[in-house]
């Protein structure tokens, strides 16, 4: 019979592969619209730090991976290591997202991208900025958004 200890685990282990995938999944999506290079982008560096952390959340799930399948804790040198690797790849989706964003924007800027002023709709402050082709888009979409 398995022990409740294991289903526990498991459904553990699942919960977190399955947000690391959809996690992926989405955040996949996103960057690769951004490199399609649209007319009109809401980019936000979100997008790849998503990217990168999922790498980070499936790390996580290492270790009730390792009780499902053995009924048993990691021993301590593993989970020293594998703490290790969750904070090295959570630094690692930090400073990619960071690397990816300078050089994204700087290649929208070379293209010919205009940036908008404003907060893109649909966004909290701080989390995505509005690069157009046209910049007469970002005079029409900040119409009624005067805050004063």
């Amino acid at each position: 019979m398995i022990s409740s200890k294991k289903i526990k685990a498991f459904f553990s282990f699942l919960m977190f592969f399955l947000v690391a995938m959809v996690d992926f999944y989405f955040s996949f999506q996103s960057i690769a619209n951004y490199l399609t290079y649209p007319p009109d982008i809401n980019y936000s560096w979100m997008g790849c730090f998503s990217l990168l952390f999922s790498i980070t959340l499936l790390s996580v799930s290492i270790a009730p991976g390792y009780v499902a399948i053995y009924g048993i804790g990691m021993p301590d040198i593993a989970m020293k290591y594998l703490g290790r690797v969750i904070v090295i790849t959570f630094v690692f989706s930090l400073v990619g997202a960071l690397i990816f964003s300078v050089w994204y924007k700087y290649e929208l800027e070379g293209i010919g991208y205009k940036k908008c002023v404003g907060i893109p709709s649909g966004w909290m402050p701080g989390t995505a900025e509005r690069y157009t082709l046209d910049e007469s888009i970002c005079k029409l979409s900040n119409e009624g958004n005067d805050v004063s």
